[in-house]
């Protein structure tokens, strides 16, 4: 199928892990191509979606099939979910007609790149995280392209790989911090700590941060981003304290008003971090984000908590807030923890001119 010129399909959701770094390439080849035309299949339910049509790119929801380990009695339903998806998809890409599709992880990628390869559309892959998912491995085969964000992740896959480093959107400039912490009732001679658990929240953070929040109200104000439907009910947002469930386009105010960042570990969020230039405290998932975390910890960019209770992220928070020096070196850390322009380097390695 000869797909239409300058018409790309992005294909990940379920959380933003493998959206936002995607975003990057997207606003990169919108940047060298002004009448580009992009693309997304994502997830029916997932928190992608309004992300990215607030991008003007159209939207596409696929149920595609995810491997649960805890519900093993479903697993006899993979393959025909996997057959209908991939159908699904091989009538969205001849509708759509796109000349490319790209990939970062997320198992909705799967049937799309199956129906890509049966196309004949050419599929990009990005590995996002520093050690390769499910998801990944699986469609790595029918790959044209191959690329990494981690140098250390080239030896886990047997073909070629490119070391692109990260694909970071470029940070919104927010001005107006006054005002924003004005309306927001948090004191501007206190530190601020931003709270949230990626795209979908994380229970964990959100019990934890409940239990000490008084204690930290003492010493710093708190912004907290709980995830839909995960905020404790006994959380309301007072003088010191905003929480909110979800941003929509708000989420480069509160970064900038932020002075550290406790969160997890997935690439989109490290990626974000090192935009934002954001000292971190990371507490990972085990498995991969452990791993995330692990390297960017060794880059001088954050702290690593690993089995953590409430008193130890309450230590850890206070210490660091209030520990300036600390914070500047793990700013300039920050910035440089990945290669840059890693957008840039995929649309060149394509043949995109800069116009």
């Amino acid at each position: 199928m000869e797909g239409l010129k300058h018409c790309i399909v992005f294909a990940g959701g379920g959380t933003l892990g493998p959206v936002v770094p995607l975003l990057a390439v997207q606003d990169a080849y919108k940047e060298r191509v002004e009448a580009a035309r992009f693309h997304w299949i994502g997830t029916p339910h997932g928190p992608e979606r309004a992300l990215i049509v607030a991008t003007g790119a159209a939207f596409h929801a696929l149920s595609a099939p995810k491997l649960d380990r805890t519900r093993t009695y479903l697993w006899p339903f993979i393959a025909p979910h996997l057959v209908l998806a991939t159908a699904q998809a091989i009538k969205l890409l001849k509708d759509i007609r796109p000349e490319r599709v790209f990939v970062a992880g997320g198992y909705v990628g799967i049937p799309v790149v199956y129906a890509a390869k049966m196309l004949g559309i050419p599929v990009w892959v990005h590995q996002l995280d520093a050690l390769p998912l499910l998801a990944n491995k699986v469609v790595a085969p029918f790959a044209e392209h191959i690329s990494v964000t981690w140098d250390e992740t080239r030896q886990h896959f047997k073909r070629r790989t490119e070391h692109v480093g990260a694909l970071i959107r470029k940070p919104q400039v927010e001005r107006g911090t006054f005002a924003f912490m004005q309306e927001k009732h948090l004191d501007p001679k206190k530190p601020t700590v931003f709270f949230f658990g990626g795209g979908t929240g994380a229970v964990q953070i959100n019990t934890m941060l409940a239990s000490i929040l008084p204690d930290l109200l003492k010493e710093v104000n708190v912004l907290h981003l709980s995830g839909k439907g995960k905020k404790p009910e006994n959380l309301r947002s007072t003088d010191g304290y905003a929480v909110e469930e979800l941003l929509d386009g708000e989420m480069a105010r509160w970064y900038a008003a932020a002075d550290i960042v406790v969160c997890r570990a997935g690439m989109g969020t490290l990626m974000e971090l090192a935009g934002y230039g954001k000292p971190a405290i990371l507490m990972p998932l085990s498995g991969h984000q452990e791993e995330n975390a692990r390297l960017y910890e060794k880059r001088g960019a954050a702290i690593r908590l690993t089995h953590v209770n409430p008193q130890v992220m309450k230590q850890e928070v206070l210490k660091l807030a209030n520990d300036r020096s600390t914070q500047a070196k793990m700013e300039s850390a920050a910035r440089i923890v990945f290669e840059q322009g890693g957008a840039e380097k995929i649309l060149d390695m394509i043949g995109l001119a800069k116009t």
